[in-house]
C-alpha cells in the first residue's frame, strides 16, 4: 500500500511540476504568436480549477475521479480549443 501511494504521489508531483512549467511559458507563447498553445494551457488551468473545486466537497476525491473517468470526452474537448 505504501508503495502504491508513493508511486501515486510521484506521478502527481511530476505532473504538477510539468503544468507549472507550461503555465510559466504562457507569456512566451503569446509573445511568439503561438496562441493555440497558450489557449491549450489556459484550458488546462481551467480543468485543474474545476477538479480542485470538486475536491472541496465532501467525498470530492471520489467524485472527481468518477468525473475524470466517465466524462473524459469533456476534458478532451477542452484541449481541442
Amino acid at each position: 500500500m505504501k508503495k502504491k501511494f508513493k508511486e501515486f504521489t510521484d506521478k502527481v508531483s511530476s505532473g504538477l511540476k510539468q503544468e507549472y512549467q507550461e503555465t510559466k511559458d504562457i507569456p512566451m507563447h503569446i509573445k511568439n504568436g503561438s496562441y493555440k498553445e497558450a489557449g491549450q494551457q489556459a484550458a488546462d488551468i481551467g480543468k485543474m480549477a474545476f477538479i480542485v473545486s470538486i475536491w472541496i466537497l465532501p467525498a470530492g476525491a471520489i467524485i472527481s475521479g468518477l468525473i475524470m473517468k466517465f466524462f473524459d470526452s469533456i476534458f478532451a474537448s477542452f484541449s481541442s480549443l
